[in-house]
């Protein structure tokens, strides 16, 4: 391939077909775009609106024995922080809440962190 701006310039690199990523990702189980999946095939675009404009409301709940710890709270919050942005997702709190729960029961995990994260 030859750079048409200038013939005397560097060659380009080339272009990868898709990334290939070196990180290693702990077990565990995410709820995107209404798929359940394992923690290591998440992935948000580089174009998503949160990304871009840091446009986006979370809050992280904590798991003991496999029970989420004061959860209502963490809810309260995550809605509040949804209005305030005048955000709006297709679930409401029992349906983000029976999220959660479904992470955590797939992922087996019986102590964790569990954030969740709405972009524009």
């Amino acid at each position: 391939m030859s750079n048409l701006i200038d013939p005397h310039a560097r060659p380009l690199p080339s272009l990868s077909a898709r990334h290939i990523d070196p990180h290693s990702y702990p077990d565990g189980v995410a709820f995107l775009d209404g798929q359940h999946l394992p923690m290591s095939q998440a992935r948000i675009s580089v174009l998503d609106w949160g990304f871009l404009h840091s446009d986006a409301t979370y809050d992280t709940a904590h798991v003991w024995g496999g029970r989420f710890f004061r959860l209502d709270l963490h809810l309260d919050r995550f809605f509040s922080g949804l209005e305030k942005l005048r955000m709006t997702i297709p679930f409401d709190r029992d349906g983000v809440a029976e999220i959660l729960e479904n992470c955590v029961a797939l992922s087996g995990h019986r102590a964790a962190y569990v954030e969740m994260l709405c972009t524009r």
